[in-house]
């Protein structure tokens, strides 16, 4: 069991790097995205600790290292890990599998960004971080939603069969799942010992990224603020964790 376990482990770790040659965030819509996961995330920071899983290069680092005294990134890449070091050398820097990290201390605030899809076994994972926060810490949690509006158009288009569906760009940036409001809730409640302080949705996005990007800022301006009255619909769910 412990060789299929690692083989699993090793095969993951070299899709994740095959993606990390092509997957350039800065150069895609994602980098919006993640300004406006800042803006929705920052005001559940806590404490002086950050722990980013899934940093790749650094976009939302970037915000991460003005507000936290210590900021540690985690990536499987060693081409992520090596442009946080470049960029930002005040970082801590870790190669890893989140699977396979054993961290030396607690952190104070915890980020999944856009990772939680990505895990084979997302209860195991949660569990595991449960160790890594304080009795007061936060883990956010970031992820694509299956109900945002641009997914439920695909399936009335004949795009998807169902909202859940993964498309060809879900598998090729490694994704095992879409997530819904309630799959998600569920794994949460399987970990067990949480709490949910927030549960919301970021970003009203009635198309893909690739026609979004081309819209006006003040209209990108405008379907985030929408996506705070219809939470349900966003393409992104945003969850705040805390201990029980």
């Amino acid at each position: 069991m412990k060789q299929k376990k690692s083989n699993q482990f090793k095969k993951d770790k070299k899709n994740l790097i095959a993606i990390s040659k092509w997957y350039k965030p800065n150069k895609m819509f994602h980098k919006k995205i993640e300004e406006l996961v800042y803006r929705s995330i920052k005001p559940h920071f806590f404490g002086q600790s950050v722990l980013e899983m899934g940093s790749a290069d650094g976009v939302l680092t970037q915000y991460l290292i003005k507000h936290f005294r210590q900021t540690t990134c985690i990536d499987a890449s060693p081409i992520y890990m090596k442009k946080i070091r470049k960029k930002f050398p005040q970082v801590l820097v870790e190669e890893t599998l989140f699977e396979t990290y054993k961290p030396t201390k607690q952190f104070d605030t915890i980020i999944m960004d856009h990772v939680l899809e990505h895990i084979r076994h997302p209860t195991n994972m949660l569990r595991k971080i449960k160790s890594w926060l304080p009795s007061k810490g936060k883990l956010i949690i970031i992820v694509p939603n299956a109900h945002s509006i641009h997914r439920l158009l695909g399936v009335q288009m004949g795009m998807l069969k169902k909202p859940t569906q993964l498309n060809q760009k879900d598998k090729k940036l490694g994704h095992c799942r879409v997530y819904t409001p309630t799959t998600l809730k569920k794994i949460i409640s399987q970990a067990g010992g949480y709490k949910i302080l927030e549960f919301s949705g970021i970003l009203f996005k009635p198309l893909s990224n690739s026609q979004v990007e081309k819209f006006p800022k003040k209209v990108v301006e405008g379907f985030f603020e929408l996506g705070k009255q219809f939470p349900q619909h966003c393409s992104e769910l945003l969850v705040v964790l805390t201990h029980e």
